[in-house]
């Protein structure tokens, strides 16, 4: 897909402003280890929702999908060329540092993690700079199709039901897949 720059920052300008809508509490970044990176979308799509999957396990309990902790992020390739992913937390739940801890803890542990490849910071300040990062990678093409499936939602990554929000996602150009 040949990009647009003007075209990209219209379409992350109207994500951001979609996301401005919402109020988050922590930002995290998950890495793959090692010897599971991979270039392919399918495949570390797969790895991110059995890492995150076991991390929210870890904090709500054994039927956490049923009522789990909902984010909205990115997903990246960067320099490297393999997939990382950056994730927004929706203000839905309270956990202590205590839970937060345990819960990267036990993920590093259950899945042989580096301490590095979890990343979980709080939200304390300039929200919008942190949306702004999580949509650095979203391209446009001169018509306004964007990789949207690089956008992804808890919804998306577990596979469960979108639940309907007061601010939906905004109305944009077709998205078409990178």
């Amino acid at each position: 897909m040949f990009y647009n720059e003007f075209q990209s920052e219209l379409v992350q300008m109207k994500i951001r402003e979609w996301l401005d809508m919402e109020s988050y509490s922590y930002f995290l970044t998950a890495k793959l280890p090692l010897l599971q990176k991979t270039e392919s979308y399918r495949v570390a799509t797969k790895r991110f929702a059995r890492i995150m999957g076991t991390f929210e396990r870890e904090l709500i309990g054994r039927h956490w999908y049923k009522k789990h902790w909902r984010f909205v992020g990115s997903m990246e390739t960067g320099d490297s060329g393999f997939w990382h992913i950056h994730l927004l937390f929706y203000n839905d739940y309270v956990f202590s540092e205590a839970q937060l801890g345990y819960a990267i803890f036990e993920t590093w542990e259950k899945h042989n993690l580096a301490p590095d490849s979890l990343y979980l910071q709080e939200i304390d300040h300039t929200p919008e700079r942190v949306n702004s990062y999580c949509l650095k990678e979203i391209r446009a093409d001169i018509n306004g199709h964007f990789n949207g499936d690089r956008f992804i939602t808890s919804e998306i990554l577990f596979n469960l039901p979108v639940v309907c929000r007061q601010n939906s996602m905004p109305a944009l150009a077709g998205q078409a897949g990178s």
